[in-house]
């Protein structure tokens, strides 16, 4: 995973599939980030093929976690499979998905614009 910051938010490019042996590494790289009060995240999927449901309940726990410090998980560029495993899960509703990272780091700060 590669992360940066754009406008305050942190970017989490995910740059491959989260399988079962990877949800530790991203349980880890969430817990860090809200550890080092980086509570506004948007994570990049556009290179990731493939979520476990596990994968995805990290994320969820992580971003109840963000949430309670005032912070969000916001999901950027998400395949079809991806989608339509929110979409079974019911967390579509739950998660806020965006076409572009640009879009997700905007919706932190919507009173910026970026033009």
């Amino acid at each position: 995973m590669r992360i940066r910051e754009i406008d305050n938010v942190v970017v989490v490019t995910v740059e491959k599939e989260i399988m079962q042996e990877d949800v530790e590494t991203v349980q880890q790289t969430l817990n860090n980030l809200l550890l080092e009060k980086n509570i506004n995240v948007v994570l990049d999927f556009a290179q990731c093929n493939y979520l476990t449901s596990m994968g995805l309940s990290v994320i969820f726990h992580a971003k109840k976690k963000m949430a309670e410090h005032g912070g969000d998980i916001r999901i950027a560029r998400i395949n079809t499979l991806i989608t339509n495993l929110l979409e079974m899960t019911n967390l579509n509703k739950a998660m806020s998905i965006y076409g572009t990272v640009e879009e997700a780091v905007q919706s932190f700060n919507p009173g910026k614009n970026n033009d």
